[in-house]
Order: structure tokens, then sequence, then C-alpha cells
């Protein structure tokens, strides 16, 4: 069972709870200060604990004397002064977090009793260098994480020969070089991750046969170039993160990785995607991130390179200009993201071969009209055309998204919709057109969607709240569930007097004092029939009735009937 104390425990650990079943105690942020000695004793199937932020120094870790436990966590704590013999009542410990303990330098047998740990977190310390054998005992050990430390240097002869290691994370150091070379004994290392250092230079791959490597990150580093054999002993590598590096294109000369499956270069001075005259074929790419760069155009030759690309992500560039044909290469494509750039066009041939294509971002840019888009884009599912400049949707404009579920075209200056705009949209189920420029919300254009759709937004529109409003408030008042909360919210721009007050909390007869009935008419005047005419504001779809009439024999069952409907004139009024 677990067991857990609030903030509100007592600041130091005394009791004994011998005989009770608890597999788990949390002392997470409680204040504690000091451990007594056999503090847990008697707590025999204790496997995991808790003591993270709290006030514990580092002779409190001599008193953990739980010969069972599998997990301890006391990161928070300040553990400066820490001993070698400080973890030696903990010999079945497999997991330990020891980061943001203020440790600047690690005993060489602090670990020498805990031969079967598996995960040691020693992040966000003052570590400078470690002893050549402070890990010798952990045979086991499967995960090292050295991240945001003072290391100016691998630590080569401390984690070199850690034959059991797969995950090793030296993030957020002070390193310049490293030699891949002297990390060639982490046979079965699968994720690196060395991002947030200085690096700029990479060597030693001729001898680093990491065959087990699946993941590296060297994100935030300052590399301008790789060496040609940059992990080509790494079959296995299918994701590397290069972002936030100097990279000024893709360097495809180096990449010889024919198994990468995922490439990010988000963040580089990048101004062209790669040099055509050194590109090679990446077979296994799925998706690539080159956003945050300097891009200004992608050229029809860019992604020929790139036949199996699923998730292309483009935003967040300078990018105005797309050539004819530049994801013509990629009919597998089944997200393209070109938000936040500067495009003012985008025609229709350039969107042409996406035929699996599911999802389009074009939000945040300059575009002022939308042409057609091509019938390629049948499988397109969501679209994204926020924050751009365009003034009206026409007719033809969707006519092809067959299978688009989600349209989003808020921020916009739209102030015309055609009233077929959104028909051919069978499978539309969310439409956003809040915060453009429509004075009158297009009512024709919602009616075809209201058995399917499920959210429409249309709030932030400048709305001209008066009598042609009325049917729009009658559909808007009967359609909840649709409009939700956001249309809700709704107000009233004009007239003055009416400014800034929610639309559907208003009753008609406050934005159009105009009578019900218009006009009222008597026609087609025949000997047994007349026409009664009227023209109104209830869009009832009612314009008038003909009255038929005949003479009824004297009875006093009619008679009463009669009285009761026509007194005087004994006729029957037949509707």
């Amino acid at each position: 069972m677990p067991f857990q104390f609030d903030s509100k425990c007592q600041c130091c650990v005394v009791c004994r709870q011998e005989g009770l079943p608890i597999r788990l105690l949390n002392l997470r942020n409680c204040s504690v200060s000091r451990i007594d000695s056999g503090a847990f004793r008697g707590l025999n199937n204790l496997n995991e604990l808790n003591l993270e932020y709290n006030i514990l120094s580092a002779g409190s870790l001599r008193q953990l004397d739980i010969p069972g436990l599998r997990l301890l966590r006391v990161s928070g704590n300040n553990l400066s002064a820490v001993q070698g013999n400080a973890l030696e009542g903990l010999p079945s410990l497999q997991f330990l977090a020891l980061n943001s303990a203020h440790i600047s330098k690690l005993p060489r047998a602090l670990l020498s009793s805990n031969k079967d740990l598996v995960h040691l977190d020693l992040c966000n310390n003052q570590l400078k260098q470690l002893s050549r054998d402070v890990f010798e005992s952990l045979k086991g050990l499967k995960e090292l994480r050295l991240a945001v430390n003072l290391f100016v240097e691998v630590p080569y002869s401390s984690i070199g020969n850690l034959s059991s290691l797969e995950v090793l994370s030296l993030s957020g150091n002070m390193l310049a070089t490293v030699d891949m070379s002297k990390l060639g004994g982490l046979t079965r290392l699968r994720e690196l991750d060395l991002s947030g250092n200085s690096i700029s230079s990479l060597t030693g791959f001729a001898s680093a046969n990491l065959s087990q490597l699946s993941s590296v990150d060297l994100s935030a580093n300052s590399l301008a170039a790789l060496p040609a054999n940059f992990f080509h002993l790494s079959p296995s590598l299918r994701r590397l993160d290069l972002a936030q590096n100097k990279f000024r294109q893709i360097p495809t000369a180096a990449l010889n990785l024919p198994g990468l499956g995922w490439l990010n270069l988000t963040g580089n001075p990048m101004s062209r995607i790669h040099d055509l005259s050194s590109v090679r074929l990446y077979p296994s790419l799925q998706e690539i991130h080159i956003s945050g760069t300097n891009l200004t155009i992608v050229t029809s030759k860019d992604f020929e390179a790139f036949p199996a690309l699923l998730h292309l992500f483009l935003d967040q560039n300078r990018i105005s200009r797309i050539s004819p044909g530049a994801f013509r290469s990629l009919p597998s494509l089944l997200t393209l993201d070109l938000g936040v750039n500067e495009l003012e066009l985008l025609p229709q041939e350039r969107l042409q071969g996406l035929s699996h294509l599911r999802l389009l971002n074009v939000t945040h840019n300059r575009l002022k009209e939308l042409e057609e888009f091509p019938q390629d884009l049948k499988s397109l599912q969501i679209l994204d055309l926020s924050y751009n400049q365009v003034s009206r949707v026409g007719k033809w404009t969707f006519r092809y998204l067959e299978n688009l579920a989600e349209l989003h075209l808020y921020g916009n200056w739209i102030s015309t919709v055609a009233s077929d705009a959104f028909r051919p949209l069978k499978k539309l189920r969310l439409l956003d057109l809040s915060r453009n420029y429509l004075e009158k919300l297009p009512l024709s254009a919602f009616r075809p969607l209201e058995t399917q759709i499920r959210s429409l937004r249309t709030e932030e529109n400048p709305l001209h709240c008066g009598c042609d409003s009325q049917e729009l408030w009658e559909w808007l008042q009967d359609h909840q569930k649709l409009v939700g909360v956001t249309t809700r919210g709704l107000r009233c721009e004009q007239p003055p007097e009416l400014r800034g007050l929610l639309f559907l909390d208003l009753e008609p007869p406050r934005f159009c004092s105009t009578p019900l009935v218009l006009k009222l008419a008597i026609q087609d005047i025949q000997p047994f029939s007349v026409i009664v005419s009227w023209q109104s504001r209830n869009h009832s779809g009612l314009h008038g009735f003909r009255v038929a009439y005949h003479a009824l024999d004297r009875n006093d069952a009619v008679c009463m009937y009669v009285c009761m409907y026509v007194c005087m004139n004994k006729i029957l009024l037949i509707f």
C-alpha cells in the first residue's frame, strides 16, 4: 500500500512502523530536516521512498537502512558533503535520483554497495569531473543522466566502458569537442543527448561502433559542419536533432544515414535546403523540421531526395515564394506546415500531387485571395488559413475538399462568404470564422452544414444587429449545441445603441422595431373563396391562405358551431 504525508508533516522522521505493508512512502516537500537511526526499520515491503525537496543534509543518507528499497528520490536537498558510505544501507537500489543536490564531487565509493543500480540521475549539480572507477561496480547501469553540470570535457574514463548503458545525457554542460572513439565501449547505447553545450567539433567516428544507437540530440550547440563519416557505423540511427546550430543548409554530404527517419534543423541560419551537387537519397526519412531559419524560397528540387517524407514542417521562416512543383515529389506527405511565413500567393498548382495530405497549415502569412484548392487535396482533413488577409470566400474555393473536417478561417479580413461556399464539405465538423469583418453572418452558407457540424465559431465579427438579423438570431437560438459558448459571445457592433451587447441575449424587438406583419392584402375575390396574404418577418415560410366558404342548412348543432365562429353570417371558414 502507498503512504503519503502532506506538507504539514513533522520536520524529522523518527517513528518506526514495524510490520506495516507499505510499498511506497512519499515525504516530498515536507520540511524534513533529520532522519533518526532506524526510522524505517521493519518496513520490509518498502520499495519506493521519496524524500525530494526537504531540508536534509548528506549525513541523513547514512540513516537509510532499508535493504529491500528499489527506488530512492532525494533530489532538491543539500547533499554537498555526501560521504562514500552514504548508501551502504540500500543494497537493492535500482533507481537513484540525486539531481539538484548541490553535489560538486562524487565520492569514489559512493555507489560501491549499489551493484543493482539501473537508473542514476545526477543532473543539475556542480560536477566538473568524475573519478575513473566511480561507476565500476555498476555492471547493469542502463541510464545515466549528467545534464546541467560543469563538465568542460566528457568524462571518458568514467563512462567509456559502461557496456550496459543505453541512455546517456550530458546536455547543458560546457563541452566544446567530443571524441566519439572514446565512447566506443558503449556498445548498447541507444540514446545520446549532447544538447545545450558549445560543441563545435566532433571526431572519432571511424572507430565509434555504436551499432545500437537510435537517437542523437546535438541541438543548441555551435556546429557549422559535420565530418564525412558522421555516425556511419550506426546503422540503427533513426532520430537526429541538429536544431539551433550554425548550419546554412542540410549537411547532406555528411549524413550518409540510410535509416534516418527524423531530422530537426530548426533555428539554424539556413538560406537554402541543400546543395544540389552533393545531395543524396534518403529513402527512410519521414519527418523534417526546418523552422525558424532564413529560408525565403522553396525550389522545385528541394525535396526530391526525400521520397518517403510524411511530415514536413517549414513554419516560422521567411518563405515568400514556392516554386512550381516544389512538393510534387512527395506523394505520401500527410502534414505540410507553412505557417508564419511571408506568402502572398498560394497558386493551385503548388499543391498538386499531394493526394494523401491530411493537414495543411498556412496560418500567419499574407494571403489576400484564395484560389480554388486542387482536386489532389481530396484527402485533406484539417486546413488552417487563420491570420491571413483573405477578404472573401468564393463558391468554388473548397469544392474538392470532400474529406475536410476542420476549417480555420479566423483572424482574416473576410467580409463576404458565398452562399454555397461550404456546401461541398460533407464531413466538416468544425468551422471557425471568428475575428473577421462580417457585418452579416452568412446564414445561407451555414444551413447546408447544420446536420453535420459540431462547432461553429463566429465571435469577434462587427455584427450589424438589425431586422435582417432576425432569421440568423432564430437559427442560432435553435442550434445552441452547435454554436456553443464562443458564438454565444457574439456581440453587436451596430447600431451604436446596441454596441457591445450580446446578440443572442437580445429579444428581436430590441434590434428590430418594424412590425411583424409588414403588409396585408385580400386578393382573388371569388363567389366562394378569397385569398388573404401578408408579408412578415417571422421567416415561417407561410405567406397567406385561401378562405373557402359555403352556405349551411339551418341545424341546431351547426347553428351553434357557426355562431361560435362567424356569428350572424352563418358561414363556415375552411383553411
